[in-house]
Parts: C-alpha cells; sequence; structure tokens
C-alpha cells in the first residue's frame, strides 16, 4: 500500500506508520514524549556560579583552574604585595538586583597556622572587587599558600 503523504498531519502521519506491523511507532513516541517531559530540563539552582582552584607562587597573581562558569564572569587577578590580591570582575548587568556569595575553600597545604580570607568588598567603575589574602599566621601575609585552592562566586539574581 502506498501512502500519500501530502497534506498529512504529524499525528495522521504518525497513526499510518504505526500500523506497521514491524513497530508501534504512536506507543514509541508517547513513551520519548512522557520521558522528556519528565526530565527535569536545566541547572534549577537558584544563582549562577564561578568555581575555580587557584594556586599562586612567588610575586605572580593566582592562576585560576576554572571548573565553572555559568555566571559568566570573567575574573581577573592582580598580585598587590605579599600574600594582598586583588579580585576584579565587571558587574553581571544581565540581573536587575544582584547578591553575591564569596565562599572559600581551605588552604592545600595546610600549613600551621595559615589564613585564606577575603575583605575591601567593593564595587566602583562597574566592576565588582575584593581583596584575597593569605596569611601564614593572624599577622603576615604571605605568597606560595595558594595550591589548587578552592574559590566559588555565586551570583544570586
Amino acid at each position: 500500500m502506498k501512502i500519500n503523504y501530502t497534506n498529512l498531519t504529524f499525528t495522521e502521519l504518525v497513526n499510518k506508520i504505526g500500523s506497521s506491523r514491524f513497530f508501534d511507532l504512536p506507543s514509541m513516541l508517547k513513551e520519548a514524549f512522557t520521558r522528556l517531559a519528565n526530565t527535569p530540563s536545566g541547572d534549577s539552582r537558584p544563582y549562577k556560579v564561578y568555581t575555580a582552584l587557584l594556586t599562586q607562587s612567588g610575586t605572580d597573581a593566582p592562576v585560576a583552574k576554572v571548573l565553572e562558569n555559568s555566571a559568566p564572569i570573567n575574573i581577573t587577578y592582580i598580585y598587590v604585595a605579599n600574600g594582598i590580591f586583588k579580585v576584579s570582575f565587571p558587574y553581571p548587568s544581565d540581573i536587575a538586583y544582584t547578591k553575591l556569595a564569596i565562599i572559600l575553600g581551605k588552604l592545600v597545604n595546610e600549613q600551621s597556622g595559615a589564613i585564606y580570607t577575603y575583605d575591601g568588598w567593593g564595587y566602583s567603575g562597574g566592576n565588582i572587587t575584593f581583596n584575597l589574602k593569605t596569611k601564614m599566621n593572624t599577622s603576615t601575609f604571605s605568597n606560595n599558600l595558594l595550591s589548587n585552592t578552592f574559590i566559588e562566586i555565586r551570583v544570586y539574581n
């Protein structure tokens, strides 16, 4: 039997092919569409994220191995002084009001008394900036303490 495909709706076509004795196409399509409808779409987190591992040595700025950047933000790391590094990125303009969270991991080398923190949070010239600080103890800023050290910046909207 020859099927005339002109002016057939999708449903009519599926029904004609489905009547084939080799397979039940309507049932197969119904199952496929049901599975697709029940599959979560996209990322359900209430934020976008920049996640990286930082490594720093000598008087160089930290180098980031970016693990995820769904924010997406382009971060610049600048060496300021021993153990002080400026972090800067453009304010995410696609959101009307932004809430940020900065999450820092522990120093991997676990040297006694080593501290990893941030301060100087601000907004200037269209950029968000803050300082990352690494200290060997509570008073001495030190380089060479970041070694695949975790940083995450969450952008909530």
